[in-house]
Formats: structure tokens, C-alpha cells, sequence
């Protein structure tokens, strides 16, 4: 990825790169060590399971221009992003009054174009992220 960068030669979206020792988030935006607390010693998570911090904590990184599209991330998981270097330009979309929600499986349908912006469906707000800021 640094070579590519650095020859200006590839775009790249590199999304999973665990990080098993990443500082947890402030608890009061995740619910991920609430939940898991909750099931300890239900059926299939005895209290020999551990957290699952390689699926919880991961990093991110890409050269310039590199993007993808439509996307949920998981509720409860309180997906953040803290920006390290370079920019970053998040889109949150709201669900309309008389749109479907994210979650209703009929949103995706042939009416909905993952490739396009679906005004129709969803108000959309724009954030651009700088080196030190954290959505």
C-alpha cells in the first residue's frame, strides 16, 4: 500500500486491519462491552469466551481517491472513525419520512441503485474529516 502510494500508482481501500489493542471507545457511544457483558454465561458464551476485539477493533487505510460505496455499519458497535493523516469525506444518510428504513429488506429493490444517490430516499449530510478530528 505504501508503494502504491508513494508511486501514485494504485488506488487502494484497504478495510480490515485488526487491532486487537486499540483503545475502546467512550462507553456511553457503544454498546459492544454492554452486550457482551449481557450474554456471559448464556447458551455458547461461557465465560471462557473472550471478547472478540479482533471483530470489534480494526483500522482502516487507503491511498488518495479511493472510496466505496453504500454501506450500513452495524448498530451498537459504535463505528467512529479517529482521521490520522489525509482527509476524509464521510456521508451519513437519513432515512425520509415516507422512505423506507435501512433496516426494511424492500429498500433494496430494483427502485434502489447502490451506485447512485437516491435523493428520493434519504436526506443525506457530508462531513469532511481532518488528521485528529474523530465522527
Amino acid at each position: 500500500m505504501l508503494k502504491c502510494h508513494e508511486k501514485k500508482s494504485k488506488i487502494l481501500n484497504a478495510l480490515d486491519f485488526p487491532m486487537v489493542s486499540a483503545p475502546h471507545p467512550p462507553t456511553s457511544f457503544a454498546s459492544d462491552l454492554v452486550a457482551f457483558s449481557a450474554t456471559v454465561d448464556l447458551p455458547f458464551c461461557g465465560r471462557a469466551v473472550s471478547f472478540p476485539m479482533a471483530s470489534t477493533r480494526w483500522g482502516l487505510a487507503a491511498t488518495s481517491g479511493a472510496h466505496h460505496l453504500w454501506h450500513i455499519d452495524c448498530n451498537g458497535f459504535c463505528t467512529y472513525i479517529d482521521t490520522q493523516t489525509g482527509l476524509k469525506w464521510w456521508i451519513v444518510a437519513k432515512p425520509k419520512n415516507d422512505s423506507k428504513h435501512f433496516s426494511d429488506p424492500m429498500l433494496f429493490t430494483k427502485e434502489y441503485d447502490i451506485s447512485a444517490v437516491n435523493l428520493e430516499k434519504w436526506d443525506l449530510e457530508a462531513v469532511l474529516l481532518r488528521p485528529g478530528s474523530r465522527l
